[in-house]
C-alpha cells in the first residue's frame, strides 16, 4: 500500500462540492461549469486504484471489499431515510411520499429517489478495475492503450445512437441502459485515471487539451446548428461524448493544477482534503437536506407531496437526474397549468433527436414552441416570468 496522495483527496473534495452544487439550483453558467463532477470522481477512483496495492489482491477479494464499502453505507442510509421519513410523515398525518417501487429501485441503485445511481457507477467500475490493470500491462505501449479505449468508446457511441435508451420494462433494456450504457463510458474514464502518471503534468495537459478541443468543436457545431449553446448536462443520461469530453477536460485540468506547486498552494487544501476523505457519507447526508428543503415548502402551502424536487430553476431549461422512462415517468418539476405531462403532448421523436448531435435543431424548435416537452432525461418549459397563473411550485 502506498502513502495516501493528498492531491487525490483534494480532487475528491472538489468533485463532492460539484455534485452537491448541482442539487442547489445554481445559475445556468455555474451549472455548466460544474458538470465535470462524476467524471472527476471516477477519474480519481482510477488514479487511486493504480497507486494502491488493491490490484494485487484477488478479484473477488477486491470487488467484494468495494461492494461492502459502497453498498453497505448506502443501504444503511436508505433504511434510515425511508424509516425516519415514514415516522415523520406519519406523525404529521401526511401521505408517505415514497412508493414501494421507488424504495426497491433505490436499494438496487437504479432510479429510485434519483441520487444513489452514482453508487451503481462506482460498483460497475470496481467490477472491471482488475481487468483494466491487466489490459494496461498487456498492451504496455500507452498509445496502444489509449487507442484501445477509443475503439471501445466508439463502439459504445455507435450502440447508443443505434439503440437509444428506452423504458426499462424488460431484462434486456435494464441490462443495456442501467449497466452497459454506464459501464463502458465511465469504465473508459476510470481507465484514463489508471493510465495517467500522477507526476506527468505534460500528459495531463495534452489529454486535457485534446478533450477541450473535442468538446469545443462539438459545442460550436451545436451552436451553429441550433443557434444556442447546448449544456453538456443534456448528454449525461446515459453519458455521451459531449458530456464525457467536457468532464475529462475539466478533470484533467484540475489534476494538472493540483500537481503544480505554484497553483496547489491556492487551493483550500485542508477543507477539500477533509471533504475528500468523507465523500461517501457527506454525499449521502446531503440527500436529506435536498429532499426536505423540497418537501417543507410544499407542506407549508398544502401542495401534494412527492420525493422529487426541481433541479434547476432557470428561465428555460430543467434537467432531470434520471432517463425518465415513458412507462414510469417521475418528473423533477411540475408543468405549466393546462400543459401536463400526458400522452398527447409527449413527442416521441424528441428523445431520438436529442440523442444525436444533429438533432439539436429539434431541441431549438422545442424551446421556441414554449410548450413543455420531455425526453432523453430533459424537461423544457417557458420562463417563470411567463407562467403567470400556472400551478408551478418550487
Amino acid at each position: 500500500m502506498t502513502d495516501r496522495d493528498l492531491r487525490l483527496d483534494v480532487l475528491r473534495g472538489i468533485g463532492l462540492l460539484a455534485v452537491i452544487l448541482a442539487h442547489v439550483s445554481p445559475p445556468a453558467i455555474i451549472h455548466q461549469l460544474r458538470t465535470f463532477d462524476v467524471p472527476l470522481m471516477v477519474l480519481v477512483a482510477g488514479a487511486a486504484f493504480a497507486r494502491s496495492g488493491s490490484h494485487h489482491r484477488g478479484y473477488f477479494s477486491y470487488v467484494g471489499g468495494r461492494f461492502i464499502r459502497l453498498a453497505g453505507p448506502t443501504w444503511l442510509f436508505l433504511a434510515f431515510l425511508f424509516g425516519a421519513t415514514f415516522l415523520f410523515f406519519k406523525g404529521l398525518g401526511k401521505v408517505y411520499p415514497f412508493t414501494a417501487k421507488e424504495i426497491i429501485s433505490s436499494f438496487l441503485f437504479l432510479q429510485g429517489i434519483g441520487y444513489v445511481w452514482v453508487v451503481r457507477v462506482f460498483l460497475l467500475v470496481a467490477a472491471i478495475a482488475p481487468f483494466v490493470i491487466s489490459m494496461k500491462r498487456f498492451l504496455k505501449n500507452p498509445l496502444l492503450y489509449y487507442i484501445a479505449l477509443c475503439v471501445m468508446y466508439a463502439a459504445y457511441e455507435a450502440a447508443a445512437y443505434l439503440f437509444p435508451s428506452a423504458p426499462m420494462d424488460c431484462s434486456f433494456s435494464l441490462v443495456r441502459d442501467a449497466l452497459i450504457y454506464y459501464l463502458v463510458p465511465y469504465g473508459c474514464v476510470f481507465a484514463v485515471g489508471v493510465a495517467i502518471s500522477p507526476d506527468n503534468r505534460k500528459e495531463m495537459l495534452i489529454l486535457s487539451s485534446f478533450f477541450f478541443t473535442l468538446f469545443g468543436v462539438m459545442a460550436v457545431v451545436f451552436y451553429f446548428s441550433g443557434g444556442a449553446f447546448v449544456p453538456s448536462q443534456l448528454y449525461k443520461y446515459p453519458p455521451r461524448i459531449y458530456y464525457i469530453s467536457y468532464g475529462l477536460f475539466a478533470s484533467l485540468a484540475l489534476y494538472a493544477a493540483v500537481s503544480t506547486p505554484a497553483l496547489y498552494r491556492y487551493f483550500p487544501v485542508r477543507f477539500l482534503a477533509f471533504a475528500g476523505r468523507s465523500t461517501m457519507w457527506s454525499y449521502l447526508w446531503h440527500i436529506v437536506f435536498i429532499l426536505f428543503t423540497g418537501w417543507l415548502p410544499k407542506m407549508v402551502h398544502g401542495v401534494a407531496l412527492s420525493w422529487y424536487t426541481p433541479v434547476h430553476r432557470g428561465p428555460s431549461l430543467h434537467v432531470c437526474r434520471c432517463p425518465c422512462p415513458k412507462k414510469s415517468r417521475r418528473y423533477h418539476s411540475h408543468p405549466p397549468a393546462g400543459q401536463g405531462h400526458t400522452k398527447d403532448n409527449l413527442d416521441p421523436s424528441f428523445r431520438l433527436a436529442s440523442s444525436f448531435p444533429w438533432g439539436i435543431t429539434r431541441i431549438r424548435q422545442t424551446i421556441n414552441s414554449s410548450l413543455t416537452k420531455t425526453g432523453a432525461g430533459i424537461i423544457l418549459w417557458k420562463p417563470e416570468s411567463e407562467q403567470s397563473g400556472s400551478s408551478v411550485n418550487p
